[in-house]
């Protein structure tokens, strides 16, 4: 248990820094962990030595409200953290001070991603960043100039999540590589969004003094000749859903992109490759040469597809689908890379009835189409604890036992062993106590009196 001491502060968001290639297992790592009082402290922890404490390393505030959302970079030298009023602050983690403030969104900032600038030739530019908002905004920031350079409006929803990846290899108009963005809105809508290398290096130029600025500084450029940066690709074709998603991330290692909507269900996506899309198409083509030749056609001829370049939503396929037996709060994905396609994808579920489950799915690679893909659960870390708030406490007489109740379920613990000796269904109760001989408790349960049998036997309501 990690814990500063004066702090009562409930934790907003928790978010691990990334590991550095030189790193081995047994270095210590960084975690930024944000509370509700607006502060973000950094802990160092080394999970080769799990008996040592982890050290509070610094505090940073600069957040008026409960700060949403965290970001590292690649190097994981700066952080970025969104907050409820809408702002944006980037931190420099190694001299342990706030670089600048980015202020333009009108509501609680969802996610943040940092873009590295595209170009090893510009070393001194930061990079960009990404950001969206309950607003129904997608924003680029270009962290040179400390200034938004591209808003996209998402939907009529709010937008819930987000994540970004690097796509190596040429795009769809002949670039050479670009990023890939998945919104995801509060409605169940997930969009895919692209920004191409070649845009943001075209949005660079030298002034007469040979620095590097972005374009939509210059004064002889108006707004309708700023570059557009962000494009939009397709919409996910996931089950349907009014569920808002709530996190999406992309699988490191694995051609894979997991959707959580706020109910019990966790979707993961597949992404072909081009060699699989271009088999349907052939399939595709074969299957409408048949048709045509069935429907009388003396020549048999068919309107066959151009040979076009792939586009992304034919290379996205739902590969399988979690279903927990609660509601699933947050899930993260095992860092370690399967390689083989016998193994497994571990997946960490965190539910809404206090419980945290460990799942594995197959892994794509290797996998025959015409197989079973589905995951399996593999551990479960369950205490017999409450699922609810607990709202009442009384101890025996004796110091023997004591009753605790939530809207729900009244247990009786063992005060020596801290075993749960008995679970008892009830209403909603507020207030408690032992009755004199300590073989009964009586509740309060909206604003009615019940009484709780204790003693050897089975306890019941009476």
């Amino acid at each position: 248990m990690w814990h500063s001491q004066g702090l009562t502060s409930p934790v907003a968001y928790i978010s691990p820094a990334p590991l550095p290639a030189s790193s081995s297992s047994a270095s210590a790592q960084t975690f930024a962990v944000a509370y509700n009082d607006g502060s973000i402290r950094l802990w160092s922890f080394n999970p080769s030595t799990p008996e040592v404490e982890a050290g509070e390393i610094v505090t940073f505030n600069g957040h008026k409200k409960s700060p949403t959302t965290l970001s590292w970079d690649l190097e994981g030298t700066r952080l970025a953290s969104g907050g409820t009023e809408g702002e944006i602050v980037v931190w420099d983690t190694v001299a342990e001070v706030g670089l600048f403030r980015l202020r333009g969104h009108r509501g609680p900032v969802t996610s943040i991603r940092f873009i590295p600038h595209p170009t090893l030739e510009v070393t001194s530019h930061p990079g960009y960043l990404v950001s969206t908002s309950k607003d129904t905004y997608l924003k680029l920031w270009d962290l040179s100039t400390q200034h938004c350079i591209q808003t996209v409006v998402v939907g009529r929803g709010e937008v819930t999540s987000c994540d970004a990846m690097e796509e190596a290899g040429e795009d769809e108009e002949g670039g050479d590589g670009r990023w890939i963005v998945i919104t995801g809105s509060g409605d169940g809508e997930a969009k895919v969004w692209s920004i191409e290398r070649a845009a943001l290096i075209a949005g660079l130029e030298k002034d007469a003094s040979g620095e590097v600025s972005h374009i939509s500084l210059t004064v002889a450029t108006t707004y309708r000749q700023l570059p557009t940066l962000i494009k939009p690709v397709c919409n996910l074709p996931i089950t349907a859903s009014n569920q808002a998603i709530t996190q999406i991330q992309f699988h490191p290692h694995q051609p894979l992109i997991l959707l959580q909507t706020s109910d019990r269900n966790t979707t993961i996506i597949r992404l072909r490759t081009e060699e699989e899309v271009a088999a349907k198409r052939a399939r595709r083509k074969k299957r409408d040469k048949e048709k045509g030749k069935k429907k009388g056609d003396a020549e048999g001829e068919t309107v066959e597809e151009e040979d076009s370049a792939i586009k992304y939503e034919e290379r996205v396929v739902e590969w399988c689908t979690i279903r927990a037996n609660a509601k699933v709060r947050s899930f993260a994905i095992s860092p370690e890379d399967v390689g083989s396609g016998k193994g497994g994808i571990s997946i960490l579920v965190a539910q809404g009835n206090n419980a945290i489950k460990v799942y594995s799915c197959p892994s794509p690679i290797g996998k025959k189409s015409k197989e079973t893909i589905e995951p399996v659960e593999l551990h479960t870390i369950d205490l017999p604890g409450h699922r609810q708030d607990i709202r009442s406490l009384c101890v025996s007489s004796d110091d023997q036992v004591v009753c605790s109740a939530s809207n729900g379920s009244v247990k009786i613990w063992n005060l020596k062993t801290g075993v749960c000796l008995r679970t008892i269904e009830g209403g909603y109760a507020v207030c408690s106590t032992f009755l004199p001989g300590d073989r009964h408790v009586s509740l309060s349960i909206l604003n009615t009196i019940s009484h709780l049998q204790v003693g050897r036997g089975r306890y019941q309501i009476r």
